[in-house]
């Protein structure tokens, strides 16, 4: 039997990664699913380093 998620987090990119992060800490299960091999998506690429610290606040991933 396929095991069922609360949340399916599509593409692996800062805000899906921002997402992955603040479901972790909840009650609820997650599956992240992205075509790329590593996660970050484009954000790796077109990013200077002093903005990689810089992360959605919980309010866009909030969870109701």
């Amino acid at each position: 039997m396929p095991e069922i998620q609360d949340t399916i987090i599509i593409g692996g990119g800062q805000s899906a990664l921002a997402c992955a992060y603040f479901l972790r800490k909840t009650n609820l299960s997650y599956l992240l699913l992205d075509d790329r091999p590593e996660p970050g998506g484009a954000w790796l690429k077109s990013w200077t380093p002093s903005v990689s610290s810089l992360l959605p606040s919980s309010a866009a991933c909030r969870v109701d």
